[in-house]
């Protein structure tokens, strides 16, 4: 079961802590990956909830939504957690997108502690929303060009930051898709 903890714009380390009972197994922190709240607001990250969970015996788990494998800031977008950071502020389990700030193909990705991501693997449902292969192997290639150094330009890419407007229907030449025109959005940077 789900617990709730603090209100919509403010939640401390404390409120955390006096939610924690006798049947509490883990403490969840969940990036606003897709909003941000502002003015009078304020939450803790998992560097201050990974301590408070390990000190009761829980582990520490952080949804950070967009899946950001690199500092996206290098590229001119707002600071993301990524999962390596999530996992040095002590982070037993992190969950993160495969698509979005990755560039990669639509799929979750479960990293973190073994004592805990292979119960996930092992449990009987899993199978019903495991990836198939062909997502497996494109996840392997995005995955593979961030090893070589080169796959922040695809997460790049694909959040693309500063244009004023985008548009669809523009001329191709010589792509072969359809009547001359384009299908992917354009986005022409200061336009």
């Amino acid at each position: 079961m789900l617990r709730e903890v603090g209100t919509t714009n403010r939640t401390s380390v404390n409120d955390y802590a006096e939610a924690i009972g006798p049947e509490t197994v883990a403490i969840m922190h969940v990036h606003t990956s897709n909003y941000k709240v502002v003015g009078f607001s304020d939450t803790p990250g998992i560097d201050l909830l990974a301590p408070l969970a390990h000190e009761h015996g829980l582990v520490a788990i952080d949804d950070i939504g967009s899946g950001a494998m690199v500092d996206v800031a290098q590229f001119g977008l707002p600071a993301e957690p990524t999962f390596a950071e999530s996992l040095a502020a002590g982070a037993d389990v992190v969950l993160g997108s495969g698509d979005k700030l990755l560039g990669g193909p639509q799929a979750g990705i479960i990293l973190g502690k073994s004592q805990y991501v292979e119960p996930i693997r092992q449990f009987p449902l899993a199978r019903a929303v495991r990836v198939g292969k062909l997502t497996l192997a494109a996840l392997a290639a995005t995955l593979d060009a961030y090893r070589r150094g080169g796959g922040h330009r695809r997460g790049a890419r694909a959040e693309t930051a500063g244009c004023d407007r985008k548009r669809t229907g523009g001329p191709c030449r010589g792509t072969g898709r359809g009547p001359g025109r384009c299908r992917e959005p354009v986005c022409r940077r200061g336009s």
